[in-house]
């Protein structure tokens, strides 16, 4: 039942802003004729014109494109598409060295860097990956 009536009170309140945006519409539509020859009719007639124009005039003109901020666009693309292929190769690259090294060469180089040494070779890998 309470929710039966917050939505009473939704609609009420869409209700009454509907009104307020249809009189503050008719307000101005009447300012318009004020201050011109014309009936509130013929000012929204016009108005409907001028908006279906606008459209026509939007739908006509092509979009212009600039070449050069296409190419540069493509070129900024390839270069980070290269940077994140050579960043992925480097992390291979040093994934497989660590992976090489004995468990007590990775505890040392973890030492030294003040890292925790405990866990699995895995685990002193991912480590050190995560740091370098």
């Amino acid at each position: 039942e309470e929710v039966g009536e917050e939505e009473g009170q939704v609609i009420e309140d869409v209700k009454g802003e509907e009104a307020s945006v249809e009189t503050e519409e008719s307000v101005q539509v009447e300012a318009e004729a004020s201050l011109t020859d014309e009936t509130p009719e013929e000012v929204t007639d016009s108005v409907e014109d001028e908006e279906i124009t606008l459209e026509e005039e939007q739908e006509d003109d092509p979009v212009e494109v600039d070449d050069d901020l296409v190419e540069s666009t493509e070129v900024l693309e390839k270069e980070v598409a290269e940077e994140v292929e050579s960043t992925t190769n480097d992390e291979a690259l040093k994934r497989k060295t660590l992976e090489g090294m004995t468990t007590k060469k990775l505890k040392e180089k973890l030492k030294s860097a003040g890292l925790p040494t405990d866990g699995r070779k895995a685990d002193l890998i991912q480590r050190l990956m995560d740091v370098e």
